[in-house]
């Protein structure tokens, strides 16, 4: 976040500005009204900065602050045990499938009979393959919103159960 990065570049420059006095200038008043002036904008700066880190706050706590970090969290954790049981799902559906189309073959059963007995789960992994595709385009919005701390930019939210924060969670 860019206030981030200019209030650690100019706050320790103002502070070393200011330590410059008349002694150091040696009397020359236009050099010393000229950091003055620097100060000052370098100041208004930082004050605009301030202001973007309370209305950042603000957002945040009106989001719920602590609570929503906390339930994204738990809900980063939950999606990789969730992909884990899908992938899970998938290959045991598909070794479910195999050892009965193997069964059936074995028992004398023609391919169309097998078709019809047994039919390819093409669809049904296709549906968990695109539940998993989804989780993890959830997860790397929860990881993109985390990754803005402190700012924790709500945008990254969109698209989640989050979105809008836990106001808007507790509507739903």
């Amino acid at each position: 976040m860019a206030a981030v990065r200019a209030k650690e570049i100019i706050l320790p420059a103002v502070v070393e500005l200011q330590k410059i006095d008349s002694a150091a200038l040696a009397g020359n008043s236009y050099t010393a009204k000229t950091i003055s002036r620097a100060v000052s904008a370098l100041q208004m700066h930082l004050k605009d900065a301030d202001k973007l880190f309370a209305q950042v706050e603000t957002n945040f706590q009106s989001a719920g602050g602590n609570e929503l970090l906390g339930q994204v969290a738990r809900r980063m954790s939950a999606i990789t045990g969730e992909i884990n049981l899908i992938w899970r799902t998938m290959e045991l559906l598909r070794q479910a499938h195999d050892h009965k189309v193997n069964s059936l073959r074995n028992d004398g059963f023609t391919q169309a009979q097998i078709d019809q007995i047994e039919p390819d789960p093409q669809q049904q992994l296709a549906d968990h393959a695109a539940a998993i595709k989804a989780l993890q385009a959830e997860q790397e919005k929860l990881h993109a919103f985390v990754a803005t701390a402190p700012a924790y930019e709500l945008h990254h939210l969109a698209g989640t159960s989050f979105e809008g924060g836990l106001n808007q969670l507790e509507v739903a």
